[in-house]
């Protein structure tokens, strides 16, 4: 990832169409949610084509979308559990290891989703998970957060690259900056 801080806050709004077109054949990324111009470490081209690993420019209606494979953690618009941080999570799990988190998730009924929204502790480990001792952060670990919301004390995401891999409400799956103040627990899939 680019070592300058000041791309997190570069496109604090949503990136326009006109600023995404005067850039085709570039590199984006997601970061703090946002889309972010990163030649460096970008996972997507801005293309006039639909293409596999593009951020495709529909020229027609001025629209754009990412056109991604299937274990692409960023690049995903938030939807519930369909798109979301604890789908981050089960996903990239699935893919690593060839287990059913994912499946497991879509079907849990939304009164186990809420009692868990609060602290997902027990539920990450009924699905296997071990939890370890923070300090033990190891890449490919699954961190849980605090955020500034203090109703919500489980948010998700996976520790990968020197970032957290992670999905915000209604914004992009991406990458954050790890705040190690934040975590509230790692688990680890054993």
């Amino acid at each position: 990832m680019n070592d300058d801080s000041s791309i997190f806050s570069d496109f604090a709004e949503p990136i326009s169409y006109a600023t995404l077109l005067a850039n085709v054949g570039r590199k984006v990324n997601i970061i703090n949610g946002k889309i972010a111009l990163d030649d460096e470490d970008g996972f997507a081209t801005i293309s006039l084509n639909y293409e596999l690993n593009t951020l495709y420019l529909n020229e027609l209606n001025q629209t754009y979308t990412f056109v991604l494979p299937e274990d692409e953690l960023r690049g995903r618009y938030y939807l519930f559990m369909r798109a979301d941080c604890n789908t981050i999570v089960f996903r990239y799990l699935d893919n690593l290891h060839g287990t059913k988190f994912m499946k497991a998730y879509q079907m849990t009924d939304r009164a186990t989703f809420e009692q868990n929204k609060k602290d997902s502790r027990e539920w990450l480990l009924s699905f296997g998970l071990a939890q370890v001792p923070i300090e033990d952060l190891r890449e490919g670990d699954i961190v849980m957060l605090q955020l500034l919301d203090p109703n919500i004390y489980s948010h998700l995401g996976v520790y990968k690259d020197g970032v957290v891999y992670t999905h915000r409400v209604r914004q992009y799956s991406g990458v954050e900056p790890l705040n190690k103040a934040s975590i509230q627990a790692v688990f680890r899939y054993a």
